[in-house]
């Protein structure tokens, strides 16, 4: 066989092999091509399925989403169309009022009633910025003087909440002559706003804003103001005598704020830094923590004040002024430095210059007042009578409390003494009755009192016991008997307690301002 025909011979072989293997190979490729096609399109088919489905559950959602908005929007024009009604249909009820009354509601009981009745019902139904319009209409219409001389409208225990006092104000700037006294005011807002011949009294702040305000002749007696911010605001000839600023957080800094009158108010923890409070009387006032720093007090009044811990750094405080102060304890002064309270007890430091029979009482045995052993230069007082021990008293006056106004206040004993020697505390009504007893000796700094409000003078009452010397063969001795009252001290705790507890009552709070409304309106109808 040649090699031609042996090389074709093959050649054939390997086509044949390649054939049977083509053939293989094809029907493969045929069987798998007969089944990717359906599964392709099996997947194609269900990603088309899905995307639909997916498209759908989208165009469902929005159209969804869309109906509900259209609803919402359908609600909320209907809302407004109620809105709009019931504000109509008060205005005509009010006008109606004012043809049948020649044009005052304020003239009688009657219409003063109807009206008072259709406004506080209006106002729970109604929004802020409608109710904005109730109040300019009437104050517009003037059934809300805010002058002594004229009755106005009694709108007591309406809650007003949300209501930006800049709308209710000409230009948003001014707003004079306007009585809201006895209302809930909330979330309030008269930043920049001039007011003059205004009335707050009674009435009920949370969270209102004045920084900037401009106020003349403005009344806020009897007032609670919580969280509230009189940054850089002008105030002159303000009332707040008898007002409570609570939560510990009224801001007066860089107020501008002359004549200003804070009797019997309590301003705790206050902010009148930078502050220009000169002719302003702080008349019995708690102001309690409070910081004047860098304040002008040219003529500021603190008769009778409770300037605890109050900070005048900055100031040019006088000595007067604080003498006349109720408490000026641990109060710092411009110098930097703190002061306490003058000592209750009169001699309580065994001066060696003074005779104890000047201050104090000797009930029996023999007390004198002899040089230390430690100290030549100080004095105590100690026991001469060691066979039969010795005692001694003084009765302080309680004439400068108000118990009506200072009604958590502590009295504070604090001395130095031997054993053998104990000091009581009694605390005693108008006809001499121990309402309550207090006993310190050597075992503790101090004790405390709470005062009662019958109680009218507390005793210091000293007692050297003859034993402790028998048996010890030791002069007894006390020194540093320091007595003061700590006024106002649980309010500010009460206050934080309030806050934490959320314990107010708003029904009982309402009903106390609806009794108080009641009496106001008929002793101004009676009058």
């Amino acid at each position: 066989m040649t090699l031609h025909e042996n090389s074709t011979q093959t050649k054939r072989g390997f086509v044949q092999n390649r054939k049977i293997c083509g053939v293989t190979f094809v029907q493969a490729s045929k069987s798998i091509s007969s089944l990717l096609l359906p599964v392709m399109l099996g997947i194609f088919t269900v990603v088309i399925t899905v995307n639909q489905q997916n498209a759908t559950k989208q165009q469902r959602e929005e159209d969804q989403k869309a109906a509900e908005e259209n609803r919402r929007v359908e609600r909320d024009i209907a809302a407004e169309r109620y809105r709009d009604d019931i504000f109509d249909a008060y205005i005509k009820g009010i006008g109606q009022l004012f043809e049948k009354y020649n044009g005052s509601l304020i003239s009688n009981r009657v219409p003063m009633t109807l009206a008072r009745a259709k406004t506080l019902n209006i106002f729970r139904r109604l929004d802020p910025q409608r109710n904005i319009r109730i109040i300019r209409f009437l104050h517009e219409s003037e059934q809300l003087s805010g002058t002594i001389e004229q009755i106005s409208l009694d709108l007591s225990t309406a809650e007003l909440p949300g209501i930006d006092f800049r709308h209710l104000a000409i230009y948003r700037k001014q707003l004079d002559n306007i009585s809201l006294a006895s209302t809930f005011l909330s979330n309030a807002t008269f930043i920049n706003v001039g007011m003059k011949h205004v009335n707050f009294s009674r009435t009920r702040f949370n969270d209102s804003s004045w920084s900037s305000a401009q106020l003349e002749n403005a009344e806020f007696t009897f007032a609670e103001l919580h969280n509230v911010n009189f940054l850089s605001a002008r105030l002159n000839f303000v009332n707040f005598s008898n007002t409570s600023f609570n939560n510990n957080s009224v801001n007066f800094r860089n107020a501008v704020m002359p004549y200003t009158k804070f009797e019997r108010t309590r301003c705790i923890a206050a902010h009148f830094n930078y502050s220009n409070l000169s002719q302003s009387i702080f008349f019995q006032v708690n102001a309690k923590s409070a910081s004047f720093n860098n304040a002008d007090l040219t003529n500021t009044n603190f008769s009778l004040a409770n300037l605890h811990k109050t900070n005048f750094a900055g100031t040019k405080v006088s000595c007067s002024q604080l003498n006349s102060a109720l408490s000026i304890k641990d109060a710092l002064l411009p110098n930097g430095t703190c002061v306490r309270d003058p000592n209750l007890v009169k001699n309580g430091y065994a001066d060696c210059n003074t005779p104890l029979l000047l201050s104090w009482v000797l009930t029996h045995g023999n007390i004198t007042i002899m040089k230390a052993e430690a100290d030549f230069n100080n004095c105590h007082f100690a026991l001469q009578s060691n066979d039969v021990g010795a005692s001694m008293y003084q009765k302080i006056g309680l004439e400068h409390w108000d118990s009506g106004f200072w009604k958590y206040s502590l009295a504070v004993l604090e001395a130095k003494m031997t054993n053998g020697v104990s000091i009581e505390l009694n605390g005693k009504s108008q006809n001499g009755t121990i309402i309550d007893k207090k006993i310190l000796d050597a075992t503790e700094n101090n004790t405390i009192m709470r005062l009662h409000e019958d109680m009218k003078e507390l005793d210091v009452l000293v007692k050297f016991s003859a034993y402790y010397n028998i048996i010890h063969n030791k002069n007894n001795w006390c020194d540093e008997i320091k007595l003061f009252i700590d006024y106002g001290t649980a309010e500010v705790e009460s206050l934080r307690v309030i806050v934490e507890n959320q314990s107010f009552d708003p029904e009982a709070h309402l009903e106390q301002r609806q009794k108080i409304a009641i009496i106001d309106s008929n002793e101004r109808l009676n009058s």
